[in-house]
């Protein structure tokens, strides 16, 4: 409103108005709804960790039920098959939960006692624990396949692989066949089951 008054500088009164009124708008407009369109997505990953240890909860996939040991470390033990009439059962190496990763470090006890759908069970690379009577009773249970080669007299179960059916098979890595053919065992497992190597 003053500059116009003065005729010298007209060329700048001219100029002045105008970058700042397409600047201005321009720059709040893109920048607000950068930040909320960036901010939005990580908020449910970060607020989204379980409550505490001993929760049980259904992983992200919808496929297994896991028991939270460790929050620190991120670390759950596999409880149980979500849907239990399903015949073939990974229990991976690691599990989201509300977005966040976990390794499957353990299986409970009983976690398919009395099984009569399940045929093939998977045991992923990072279990180090199995419990008691894990495999008991599962009449249809053909194959286990193990993938962990952190298994040891400690951190397996007196029990773990009794009342496997005549005929099943174990595949372990190959590495691992004379130490786990022995510590299966000494776990239960009746001379009529194989343990072979791949």
């Amino acid at each position: 409103p003053v500059s116009p008054a003065t005729a010298a500088p007209e060329s700048t009164a001219s100029v002045t108005p105008e970058p700042p009124a397409s600047a201005t708008p321009a720059s709040p407009e893109t920048a607000a709804p950068e930040s909320t369109a960036s901010v939005t997505p990580e908020l449910p990953k970060e607020t989204g960790t379980p409550a505490q240890n001993g929760v049980v909860v259904i992983d992200d996939k919808g496929a297994a039920k896991v028991k939270v040991t460790d929050v620190k470390k991120k670390e759950v033990e596999f409880r149980e098959p979500a849907n239990k009439k399903a015949k073939t059962v990974s229990i991976p190496a690691t599990v989201k939960i509300n977005g966040l990763t976990y390794k499957v470090t353990g299986i409970c006890d009983n976690a398919f006692k009395g099984n009569k759908t399940v045929t093939k069970i998977t045991v992923g690379s990072n279990v180090k624990t199995i419990g008691k009577n894990v495999f008991n009773g599962c009449k249809k249970l053909k194959t286990i396949t193990i993938k962990s080669m952190k298994l040891t007299s400690k951190t397996v179960s007196k029990n773990a692989f009794k009342g496997l059916t005549k005929g099943a098979t174990i595949k372990v890595p190959k590495e691992m066949l004379a130490a786990y053919k022995k510590l299966f065992m000494s776990k239960g497992l009746s001379s009529k089951v194989t343990v072979k190597g791949y």
